[in-house]
């Protein structure tokens, strides 16, 4: 008898002592996964840069457009006193409508940012197409070399005897109306302003 209460004693002391130590390793061990999420979470946030996706494409994009915007009302606001800006409006598309008036002279300005260069040669091909609006009512379209990485000049492009310009310059479509001296120079503003940007 004796002896079963000490084999017991022994035996309870033993599954206390070893449920100490388990619930002592477990805490241990929780300490270390823990430590160790910490550290795995804080370096991964220094070493993974955050992933490129279609939005943030999107935002950046939109972001220099608005610079751009900014920077091309100044330049002209600044350089070419005469000249008022009476009109903009900025699209979602990552567009902008300008509209500069000086005296009797109007100059529509319409920049569009297309974000990938295939796109902006797509659409300013359209304005070269045999099918569209102005080659088909016998306006000729004039190729302007070493003006932008490409530019077409259309003279008297309506009634009112209007000049259209179109000008890429890179990802960049630039689109003016007005009095053809008036749209090369407005033009070689805008180039400045993006190719500094």
């Amino acid at each position: 008898m004796k002896l079963r209460k000490r084999i017991s004693v022994i035996v309870v002391t033993t599954i206390s002592t070893l449920a100490v130590i388990a619930g002592i390793e477990t805490l241990f061990t929780r300490s270390i996964v823990e430590n160790t999420k910490a550290q795995t979470i804080e370096s991964s946030e220094k070493a993974i840069p955050t992933p490129v996706t279609e939005s943030t494409i999107v935002s950046e994009t939109k972001k220099a457009g608005v610079e751009i915007a900014d920077k091309i009302k100044f330049s002209i606001k600044e350089k070419d006193t005469s000249w008022k800006l009476v009109k903009v409006h900025d699209f979602q598309n990552n567009a902008s409508l300008f509209v500069w008036k000086s005296r009797n002279k109007e100059v529509r300005v319409h920049i569009d940012d297309f974000r990938y260069l295939e796109k902006a040669k797509e659409k300013i091909n359209e304005y070269t197409d045999p099918l569209s609006l102005a080659v088909s009512m016998h306006i000729p379209v004039i190729a302007q070399p070493n003006f932008g990485d490409e530019a077409y000049l259309r003279d008297n492009y309506l009634k009112d005897l209007i000049t259209q310009l179109v000008v890429r310059r890179g990802r960049y479509l630039i689109l003016l109306d007005g009095e053809k001296e008036d749209l090369f120079h407005f033009a070689n503003r805008i180039l400045t302003v993006i190719d500094s940007h």
